[in-house]
């Protein structure tokens, strides 16, 4: 990680990027303002963004993988949005790590999902999006966005 140091004489600034630092001075003060430049393990570097979308047809109470985390790194999805026809099935968003699996997000269709926390998938994990009626299949349209962070 790199650190740029800078001296400013000024009366207010606002530095917001991960971390927010709020200042103020006269004009005679001078004020050093220590930032980490964003490197490729940060979060907000371009190649750890994930937009994820698809169209998926799941039969009922069946799943499919629509991402795959890689193993050295966590995945946070802060905005999950799908739509599906009121009359079918029921998409789950779920986590598969081996043989097991935990839901993540239910009834996102009332509400899509926007956190700047996020959801939390396991480095290795897969992501799944499964049908939880096992009545009917399902015809969901869906956009997941984040990215993935060093564990």
């Amino acid at each position: 990680m790199q650190r740029l140091t800078l001296t400013l004489a000024l009366t207010s600034i606002t530095i917001v990027g991960g971390a927010a630092l709020f200042a103020s001075a006269t004009q005679a003060d001078h004020i050093p303002i220590v930032a980490e430049l964003k490197g490729p393990g940060s979060p907000n570097h371009p190649g750890n963004i994930i937009v994820i979308n698809g169209k998926e047809l799941i039969s009922a109470g069946d799943g499919v993988v629509v991402y795959s985390v890689p193993g050295e790194r966590w995945l946070v999805l802060t905005d999950v949005e799908a739509s599906w026809p009121s009359s079918s099935g029921r998409p789950v968003l779920s986590e598969r790590m081996g043989t097991v699996s935990t839901d993540k997000r239910a009834d996102f269709l009332d509400d899509a999902f926007h956190s700047s926390t996020g959801l939390v998938f396991r480095p290795g994990a897969q992501v799944i999006l499964r049908e939880d009626s096992q009545k009917s299949s399902v015809n969901v349209s869906y956009s997941l966005t984040g990215s993935l962070v060093k564990p």
